[in-house]
């Protein structure tokens, strides 16, 4: 695709660029200049692997003489068609980088996305203009959400192997008992997304959209499984899979009738156990830094905070 020049605030042409392919060429092209390109250009690789970010959602500004000013690429759901978040890469001069999100936003048709700003070693402090990050985020439309925390653990549990008979293949499972078993879950969560999907499509369906979100991440798989007692009452969930590449426990509930029994860890084991039996050594998970009952659970089972991060979020004003 042919570059795309606009005028910045009439003083300065600024040239938009995306990337053509995937190939160690393309990917040095939009690395290029960064003080740290390999944290940088391993990533864009793995996410090229996995599907989750598409050579045209890479975007560069560039000033008259071939400087790159600002770069950032926008992420999906592996195979998804429409953007849901965006990784600041760099912002050399804040002007430049703000008309570039803002032009690229625009140009994707972005409805609702996240941004995520943390002490993660994929985005180091040498990142051109990373402590303007939170303002180009907020001139740019997005506000922040939440404070999360990144934590992990091994994958071969030390706990000794819960009873696989305990546990049942979600898609073995009647989805309406799916979707009343993550409602239960959210009726007590202090989950800061789930409340809020909640308050915008009300319980049923945000019940649902979560259900379908954990039958596509384990597609293909039997990972994602439903922790069953006496009579065959579903109690609980555990969503396992692998990320771009990353072995993560995506999802993890307990029905609030059956809390405090040690079912959370029981099922934390089980994801574990299916990961490493995959060939994971480590598995990592995110939960709201004001979830202190999922917190505590991820520390009994011996994972540590090894992240923490400041996620903001887009969503499109409709007129």
């Amino acid at each position: 695709m042919a570059p795309a020049a606009y005028d910045l605030r009439g003083n300065m042409a600024i040239s938009v660029r995306r990337l053509a392919g995937t190939t160690d060429a393309d990917v040095a092209e939009f690395c290029a200049g960064l003080p740290d390109v390999e944290p940088v250009a391993s990533r864009l690789r793995r996410y090229f692997r996995s599907g989750s970010v598409r050579p045209a959602w890479c975007f560069m500004a560039c000033a008259a003489d071939g400087r790159i000013v600002g770069r950032h690429w926008w992420w999906s759901m592996p195979g998804d068609s429409v953007p849901a978040g965006v990784d600041l890469i760099s912002a050399e001069e804040f002007s430049g980088a703000l008309e570039l999100l803002r032009h690229a936003r625009d140009e994707l048709e972005v409805v609702e996305a996240i941004c995520e700003i943390g002490d993660d070693d994929e985005s180091t402090d040498a990142a051109p203009g990373r402590a303007q990050w939170p303002e180009l985020l907020r001139d740019a439309g997005f506000s922040h959400d939440l404070a999360r925390v990144r934590v992990c653990g091994d994958a071969a549990p030390a706990m000794p192997t819960p009873d696989p008979g305990a546990f049942r293949p979600a898609r073995e499972q009647p989805t309406v008992s799916l979707v009343e078993l993550f409602q239960a879950v959210a009726d007590a969560t202090t989950d800061h997304g789930m409340r809020e999907d909640r308050a915008r499509y009300g319980a049923r369906e945000e019940a649902q959209r979560r259900v379908d979100d954990a039958l596509r991440l384990a597609e293909g798989t039997d990972w994602f499984s439903v922790l069953v007692v006496e009579g065959g009452r579903p109690v609980g969930y555990v969503v396992p899979a692998l990320v771009d590449e990353m072995a993560v426990i995506a999802e993890l509930g307990v029905d609030p009738a059956f809390r405090r029994r040690g079912y959370g860890l029981e099922l934390l084991a089980y994801g574990r156990h299916l990961l490493g039996n995959a060939g994971a050594e480590k598995v990592v998970a995110d939960t709201d830094r004001a979830n202190t009952a999922m917190r505590h659970v991820f520390r009994r089972a011996g994972f540590v905070e090894t992240k923490t991060y400041d996620t903001y979020r887009h969503v499109r004003r409709t007129t």
